[in-house]
């Protein structure tokens, strides 16, 4: 039993330090593989040895790690300082009805989306911007909250003003929406008008490529195409910097010619579908994100174990 609760901490260890899962998971586990360690030392059976010295010595030891485990655990998670936090980075698609059969897309309802929302709200999570996440991550004053998290929308759907902007907006929180160029102002896409009325209540609005393609199918030209193109058209047309990309599909993240070709066009960092909490190891043209389930238990693991 001991050995399989030392063996949780050490992998629970290793996850938050590969960036797979929040510090918070450390605050939550470490106490209680530490009252797991020390319940043996209420038991008869435990005293009920020969040599009383190596027993003695024994729970001594036992006293110290479990000591150590729970105060790790406890100092673990928000309590570190901003530059060293490794912060959730949410991904949504649509929030809204199912999507056609033919063009499926992953979709929560606004019921779901309300439920997830608040529970962030009730457990202290502030939406940052991705100035805000980029300025800690390379050490600039940020001034993050004690937990901050940004939640972005990929595609640019209508519903994303419809159903998840209120949402957000009374929580007083809001998103990151990454357009496909192409698909402004068409249909279940999101219009100009209603971008400026989100990006005035504090949203900030990315590239997703002009036409959302695999960009490593793409001949170099088409892929340079795509993604300078998508910030050009989106900055005439909002008449605001676009400085944020992501990869459609997660294509071209782990690609260095890709990832050139997004430094170039002059973003400041893009977002990939690598899951994982950003940190400031990361690779600012490839930055970790948490994919939000539409499966309703999914999220909620999701949402108490990742982040």
């Amino acid at each position: 039993m001991m050995a399989v609760l030392l063996l949780l901490a050490a992998a629970g260890f290793f996850l938050v330090n590969a960036g797979l899962v929040n510090p918070n998971f450390m605050r939550v586990v470490y106490p209680f593989v530490a009252v797991g360690l020390l319940l043996p030392l209420l038991s008869r059976e435990f005293y009920n040895r020969r040599d009383l010295a190596a027993t003695l010595k024994r729970r001594r030891v036992l006293i110290i790690v479990a000591v150590g485990l729970a105060a790790v655990g406890l100092n673990s998670g928000y309590s570190f300082s901003p530059v060293g936090r490794r912060v959730p980075v949410l991904v949504y698609h649509r929030v809204g009805k199912a999507p056609h059969q033919d063009y499926p897309v992953p979709t929560i309802s606004p019921a779901e989306f309300e439920r997830e929302i608040a529970y962030l709200d009730a457990q202290g999570y502030r939406t940052i911007t991705p100035d805000q996440l980029l300025d800690a991550l390379e050490g600039r004053p940020a001034h993050l909250p004690r937990k901050p998290v940004l939640i972005t929308f990929d595609d640019g759907w209508r519903d994303n003003y419809l159903n998840a902007f209120p949402i957000l907006k009374r929580h007083h929180m809001s998103g990151t929406v990454f357009l496909v160029a192409d698909g402004v102002n068409h249909t279940q896409r999101l219009s100009i008008p209603q971008i400026k009325e989100m990006s005035a209540a504090g949203w900030v609005f990315g590239a997703h490529t002009v036409s959302h393609p695999h960009l490593t199918e793409l001949k170099a030209g088409s892929a340079q195409w795509e993604i300078t193109q998508a910030k050009e058209r989106l900055e005439e047309m909002l008449g605001t910097p676009v400085l944020y990309f992501c990869y459609p599909y997660g294509d071209g993240a782990s690609n260095p010619s890709i990832r050139k070709i997004v430094a170039e066009a002059g973003y400041r960092a893009a977002f990939s579908t690598r899951f994982g909490l950003s940190g400031e190891q990361e690779d600012r043209l490839a930055l970790k994100r948490v994919l939000i389930s539409d499966t309703p238990w999914l999220a909620w693991l999701e949402l108490r174990f990742v982040l």
